[in-house]
């Protein structure tokens, strides 16, 4: 993992679409979406429907990637505070309400050829296309904590330029630091042969992802990060990005 690590270029070309190879992530389509009293049920894969619960009214569009269901998540101080600026989606990607089963999914997901953190990010990413051609906000950014939802906040940034903005509490800062890690839900077969978090970060702009109490390594190399209490850092961002 290290020598893979190493023999990285510093700036891999054509990375968005290398992602999504590596990922396997289907083309994005118009998502059928059920609008309800509370927010929306979209269809993303075959038979694979995610809950998308909405908080605030405002011009600016945030996506919350929760990590577990969205009762849970939007009890969060954070979410609350991004709710009094902006019109907030939390959502609850596929499995993520399922306590007792995401273990099996995230191993099954490899299996598949679709790790479960590419998968989320496709659930997010139709939700940002969803919310795209309603034409009802300036501006969607997206946002997350720790390691899973914020490696699919990234991935999500790299590809979409839609998202004007992320914010990412709680990250890694390579997958180097994830050899013997027991949550394969952040592993990705192959990712060291093409990109690391470093170089993810600067194919999608240190502009627009921010990080936030980023556990750092010998391999965060010129990685940035904040070290503020969550709910400070996501309320600033949303401050300086909403503008």
């Amino acid at each position: 993992a290290a020598a893979l690590r190493t023999a990285l270029p510093k700036n891999p070309e054509g990375l968005a679409g290398k992602m999504r190879a590596l990922l396997n992530l289907p083309p994005l389509g118009a998502p059928d979406a059920t609008v309800t009293d509370r927010g929306l049920l979209l269809t993303t894969d075959p038979g694979v429907e995610v809950a998308a619960l909405r908080l605030g009214k405002r011009p600016t569009a945030v996506i919350w990637v929760g990590e577990s269901d969205f009762e849970t998540e939007s009890q969060r101080k954070e979410v609350q505070a991004l709710a009094q600026n902006a019109t907030v989606f939390v959502l609850e990607p596929r499995g993520a309400g399922m306590t007792n089963e995401m273990h099996i999914l995230r191993q099954a997901t490899i299996v598949m050829g679709r790790p479960i953190a590419g998968m989320w990010a496709y659930d997010l990413l139709c939700l940002v296309d969803y919310l795209s051609q309603q034409k009802q906000y300036e501006k969607i950014l997206v946002a997350g904590r720790g390691k899973e939802t914020g490696l699919a906040c990234l991935f999500a940034a790299v590809v979409d330029e839609r998202i004007k903005g992320a914010a990412i509490d709680r990250m890694f800062s390579s997958f180097v630091e994830l050899v013997g890690y027991n949550n394969p839900g952040v592993q990705i077969p192959g990712i060291l042969g093409v990109t690391d978090v470093e170089h993810l970060m600067r194919a999608a702009g240190k502009e627009r992802v921010r990080l936030n109490n980023l556990s750092k390594s010998q391999w965060s190399g010129s990685l940035e990060s904040s070290a503020k209490p969550p709910t400070r850092f996501f309320e600033e961002w949303l401050k300086a990005d909403a503008k």
